[in-house]
């Protein structure tokens, strides 16, 4: 996967001449333990790797012996001025919560009762959120967008999904008995295929078409998936209740760093040191 190093530009730039031949180093948060900062180094060289930097390892490092320990990255070839900016995105979101919301869905007449940020119905709450929002330059990333929304939420289900999926990286062809194209899909199996199914809900005006208002809250920030779709299998014998939920959107395309980023979550944000 070549997403966030923009591939050829960045892996040219890496000659001897321009490399940075020392290591980088990342501060953990103050009271973080020794397992933390060793899974913490390994994911963000996994990440590294994964986004087309070559070679990278990950370890701790202190520069005395009673000294604090800080994440340590190194690479055969070094680091280039254009690489450490993306690698400082890398730790910088540490994809430690994934979550599913499922918002409330008004109709024209109950929007009148129930305003955003005011009065809500019973098992609802307005919440403020942010977005993250896409930046293609100089590198693909992510950051927050600098506007709240207001998104009225179910009070239940919110289901904590860390740990609880899989990256399906999918060549085209058959997927689990259907014709797909090539693609990155986000999968669930088992308790979490179950809430996201009975959460289809019909809209509350006509032509009252289903749909499912689920919501991708990535470390307390909203991620866009309306232009996303859901697939269901039923890979047991039961046909009226899916096992399997196959969800695509466009944030998980090869070239972006979201699949990299969930696939190896970090215990914590890091900053370089100083």
């Amino acid at each position: 996967m070549k997403s966030l190093v923009l591939a050829a530009a960045l892996l040219a730039a890496a000659s001897d001449a321009r490399a940075q031949e020392k290591p980088l180093l990342f501060d953990a948060p103050q009271g973080a333990n020794d397992l933390d900062r060793i899974k913490a180094a390994k994911a963000l060289a996994a990440r590294c790797v994964a986004s087309g930097i070559p070679e990278v390892t990950g370890d701790t490092f202190a520069s005395a012996p009673n000294g604090p320990k800080r994440i340590r990255l190194t690479s055969p070839k070094g680091f280039t001025a254009e690489m450490i900016p993306a690698v400082e995105f890398l730790a910088s979101f540490p994809c430690r919560t994934v979550e599913l919301r499922f918002e409330l869905l008004l109709g024209k007449r109950d929007q009148e009762t129930y305003k955003p940020g005011e009065k809500a119905p019973k098992g609802a709450s307005w919440t403020k959120i942010r977005n993250w929002e896409g930046v293609a330059e100089p590198f693909q990333h992510l950051k927050p967008a600098p506007r709240e929304l207001d998104i009225l939420f179910l009070d239940k289900p919110a289901v904590d999904v860390s740990g609880r999926f899989k990256i399906l990286r999918h060549p085209g062809g058959d997927l689990f008995g259907h014709d797909r194209e090539e693609g990155i899909f986000l999968t669930f199996r088992g308790a979490v295929v179950k809430t996201l199914h009975q959460g289809i809900v019909k809209l509350p005006d006509p032509p009252r078409r289903e749909m499912l208002p689920v919501k991708l809250l990535i470390d307390g920030l909203r991620l866009p998936t309306e232009e996303g779709s859901i697939g269901w299998r039923n890979l047991q014998t039961d046909a009226d209740n899916p096992d399997l939920a196959i969800w695509t959107f466009p944030g998980l395309a090869a070239k972006k760093p979201l699949a990299c980023l969930l696939e190896n979550p970090l215990p914590f944000a890091m900053k370089r040191s100083e």
